[in-house]
């Protein structure tokens, strides 16, 4: 997250009240937030939430009950990463009605505001528009000014973007061989509309642009010689990106998914038999190969008794 001209008093070392005045006053004021996004892309329309998760008491900040048992220190952060990680754990310790809440949604110029109480909130993306995914982040009222040196109850945060990711599905059988060379096709459902992922069947890959919020990927049609397969991919992309449930390992912006065809069993009416192998036809080979010999030896001995 970028910090325009402030730096949270979240961190270690700058939760410092340098007026006895603005202790006082901190506890019952409220301030606003700006929230900025300066990154390209549909900046309009992208929603947030806030979410108060501590208040201001004595020079310290206290959790709300509903996150205590995160076992966050808020007043013990110490780097940017320590900001993050914090973040996040609050995020997915988050109640379905939090304690009290705010909603923000960007203008035509990418901006929101909002006026908040005194403490730490907590920023989530509700909507990702076309502009990427921002995972959760802190902000506090107030903030403490790099320029005047002084307490400002008029926060403002520039988000980081990341894209959002790429997932690329990777047929393979059943030993994990890849499926290759063979067509096929998937397609990909969200809020009602139908997307058909884009195939490349030299490479056994099909490959879909995901959008926040949650969707089904499926398989329409198998490669020539397997199975259907009736597995579906269920992706969830919040404050994390969950792929069946899980984290999603993403590496350079895409997440790959193993996903396995069975053959197809042999057409009805037809029972394999140790023939349709090439040791089947080595045997069989063998077999005529001997047949012929014991005719030969037979005439030869007939002919020979008589």
């Amino acid at each position: 997250m970028k910090l325009k001209r402030w730096l949270p008093v979240l961190l270690a070392g700058l939760l410092l009240w340098p007026h006895p005045g603005v202790q006082a006053q901190a506890e019952d004021a409220a301030g606003t937030l700006t929230l900025q996004l300066t990154e390209e892309g549909e900046r309009e329309g992208v929603r947030f939430s806030l979410e108060k998760v501590a208040t201001l008491e004595d020079g310290n900040y206290r959790l709300l009950d509903a996150y205590t048992d995160t076992g966050v220190d808020l007043n013990g952060l110490k780097t940017a990463a320590d900001l993050a990680q914090a973040a996040q754990n609050l995020a997915q310790a988050a109640p379905e009605q939090p304690v009290q809440a705010v909603e923000m949604r960007t203008d035509s110029n990418g901006e929101a505001r909002a006026i908040l109480e005194t403490g730490v909130w907590l920023a989530r993306q509700r909507d990702g528009a076309g502009y990427g995914w921002i995972a959760p982040f802190l902000c506090a009222i107030p903030s403490w000014d790099l320029d005047s040196q002084d307490m400002t109850w008029d926060t403002v945060v520039q988000p980081k973007r990341e894209p959002f990711p790429d997932l690329v599905i990777e047929k393979v059988d059943e030993q994990g061989h890849p499926v290759t060379g063979l067509d096929f096709r998937f397609v990909l459902e969200q809020d009602g509309q139908r997307q058909e992922g884009v195939t490349d069947p030299e490479t056994g890959t099909v490959r879909f642009d995901l959008r926040w919020g949650s969707s089904a990927i499926s398989e329409e049609k198998a490669p020539a010689g397997y199975e259907k397969s009736t597995r579906v991919i269920r992706v969830s992309l919040g404050d994390t990106v969950l792929v069946d449930g899980r984290e999603a390992d993403i590496q350079d912006g895409v997440i790959r998914v193993a996903y396995v065809n069975g053959k197809e069993p042999a057409a009805p009416g037809r029972t394999p038999t140790g023939l349709d192998s090439r040791a089947g036809l080595w045997l069989a080979a063998g077999l005529a190969a001997a047949a012929g010999m014991a005719l030969v030896f037979a005439l030869l001995r007939k002919r020979s008794d008589s």
